[in-house]
């Protein structure tokens, strides 16, 4: 606390407690221990050089918070690949938990350099991928404590659809070799995206099985149509109405 109006010579004591005790005062200020000091608590008297004491001065109420608060807790709102924790989304949506009561909060996507200030329990992030400790986040207490930072972690943001994959015969063998009339009953996948996961369906898109390696086999007799689709652990499956249809 910062003293003002001191006499030349004068000394001068200060009291936590509303004038109870007091505790003489050096320089032109004094530290208040933590916690909360109601009006009149906290007040401060001087002695001029001939003994004559002054009025007290009161500060008024105050609180004394010297504590730095939790670091924020912060997780994608829908881990959405393959692998559920693996940090790979098609949901840019980061979600802020262990905020104080009336505590400001910001987040910085690169690793600290810059701030942008928090609203509400959530922010956005743009499409890219995150190296661990790039996605941070802090807050401040209502006394100004800042708090240490919360890290995301890992993390990939993908949120174009890929491309819809192709399906054939593996073997048109019947007559005309573009009749779709085959005793193969394989149908190759391709266009396949790394890392992607697809499906078929051979009843137009009412039901899907998942698909693996690039092909997958027709039961007999011959389905007439069958359709395709797939999706990769960082992006949304691509809607039936995207996908290719073969004979």
């Amino acid at each position: 606390m910062t003293v003002d109006g001191l006499e030349a010579n004068a000394t001068w004591e200060y009291s936590t407690d509303g004038g109870t005790t007091w505790t003489a005062g050096t320089g032109t200020s004094f530290e208040l221990g933590e916690g909360a000091y109601a009006d009149g608590d906290v007040q401060v008297r001087q002695t001029d050089a001939a003994g004559n004491i002054s009025p007290v001065g009161n500060l008024g109420s105050v609180a004394v918070d010297l504590s730095t608060p939790a670091a924020p807790t912060i997780s994608l709102a829908n881990d959405s690949g393959a692998n559920r924790t693996d940090g790979i989304t098609n949901d840019a949506t980061v979600n802020v938990t262990g905020l104080e009561a009336n505590a400001t909060w910001e987040y910085s996507t690169d690793g600290g350099t810059t701030w942008t200030t928090g609203v509400g329990i959530s922010f956005e992030l743009n499409e890219a991928t995150y190296a661990d400790g790039t996605v941070q986040v802090r807050q401040t207490d209502v006394a100004g404590n800042t708090s240490p930072v919360g890290n995301l972690g890992p993390v990939g943001v993908d949120l174009n659809a890929p491309a819809t994959p192709a399906i054939s015969l593996a073997n048109d063998n019947g007559l005309d070799v573009n009749d779709g009339v085959t005793n193969d009953a394989t149908v190759n996948v391709t266009g396949l995206e790394v890392d992607a996961t697809w499906e078929y369906s051979t009843d137009g898109g009412a039901t899907w099985t998942t698909g693996s390696g690039a092909s997958f086999e027709l039961g007999e007799p011959a389905t007439p149509m069958a359709m395709c689709k797939y999706a990769r652990p960082t992006s949304r499956a691509i809607p039936a109405r995207s996908a290719i249809w073969a004979r």
